[in-house]
Parts: C-alpha cells; sequence; structure tokens
C-alpha cells in the first residue's frame, strides 16, 4: 500500500517537474544537416501531420515535425486568413489547422520563441498595410481599417502598429500617400 501510494504521488508530480512529457514529443537532439534526410516534397504537403514517425529512434524528427507545423500555420494564414477574426487565437488555429493546441503551443514557445498573439499581429499589420498602400486609408478611417484587419480596438491596432512598424498607423498612411 505504501508503495502504490509513493507510486501514484510520483506520477501526479511528474508534470510539474517535467513538463515536456505533457506535450506528447519526446525531446530528441536534431542530427547534423548531412544526415538529415529531405522533408516531403510540395505534393505531399497536403498530407495530415503525423507527430509520430514510422522509427521513432529516427534523430531529428521533431525538428521535422516542427517545420510541418510553422509551413501549415503560414499557409493557413495564407489562404484562409483567419487572423482577420477577431476570436482567432491558438485553440481557433488549432481546430482549423487540425494541429492539437499544446503542440502549437509548443511550437510557439519552443521553436519561434514568439507568443501567438505577436505572430497574429504580424499578418494583421501587414494586412493593414496592404489596406494604406492600396489606398483604403482615404476611404476608410484608420480605426476601420484596424477593425478590418482583425484587431478589437482602435488603440490595440496603432500600439501593435507601432511595435512592429516603429511609427504609428497614420504616419505610415501619410508615408504612403505620398508614394502614390
Amino acid at each position: 500500500m505504501l508503495t502504490s501510494g509513493v507510486g501514484l504521488a510520483g506520477l501526479l508530480i511528474s508534470p510539474l517537474f517535467f513538463p515536456s512529457i505533457l506535450y506528447g514529443m519526446p525531446r530528441i537532439p536534431a542530427a547534423s544537416p548531412a544526415a538529415t534526410p529531405l522533408g516531403p516534397g510540395p505534393e505531399e504537403d497536403s498530407e495530415p501531420l503525423s507527430p509520430v514517425p514510422e522509427d521513432p529512434l529516427k534523430p531529428g524528427y521533431e525538428a521535422d515535425y516542427l517545420k510541418q507545423i510553422g509551413s501549415k500555420m503560414d499557409e493557413c494564414m495564407q489562404q484562409l486568413q483567419p487572423y482577420l477574426q477577431n476570436d482567432c487565437n491558438l485553440a481557433y488555429m488549432a481546430k482549423l489547422s487540425g494541429i492539437p493546441a499544446h503542440h502549437l503551443a509548443y511550437y510557439f514557445r519552443e521553436e519561434r520563441r514568439q507568443p501567438f498573439n505577436e505572430y497574429r499581429n504580424l499578418w494583421r499589420i501587414q494586412h493593414a498595410k496592404q489596406l494604406i498602400r492600396e489606398g483604403k486609408a482615404r476611404e476608410m478611417t484608420l480605426e476601420a481599417i484596424g477593425l478590418s484587419s482583425g484587431f478589437s480596438s482602435r488603440i490595440t491596432f496603432i500600439n501593435a502598429f507601432k511595435k512592429v512598424e516603429g511609427i504609428p498607423p497614420g504616419a505610415y498612411a501619410n508615408a504612403a500617400s505620398i508614394l502614390i
């Protein structure tokens, strides 16, 4: 009874000391670039992502899986434009892409070293800049451009724009209108 109690306690507290076990992916160091086989070709990109390789001892499969997640995220953002939705978050992207949310969280934290919100805001800023370059700033207010780019408020749009571009959107629109 004592042994089973200690074992149960060990199982319950092990995620606190070893959180990587919650992600379902072993931490295998990547092999050298010469030893790593090439990833899937363009015709194989439509296959579903498989986090478990055929050979679990194959070195570097984690890096390949993380590259697949990154390309799937970029492809999803480019084609479906979920960043334009106000409620675009990690859980929404997991549902949309078919990749488990904890794998996405691991990817953004460990691989990109960037929070998902910053990644999403970069796409939103690029969309807003495209609208401004197309001359929409003459037809719409900057607040409307921010809202149509997925931001929830004017202040959020201005702060995110300044963080990425270094200037407020109004200054960017003025500079863009001079170039047009």
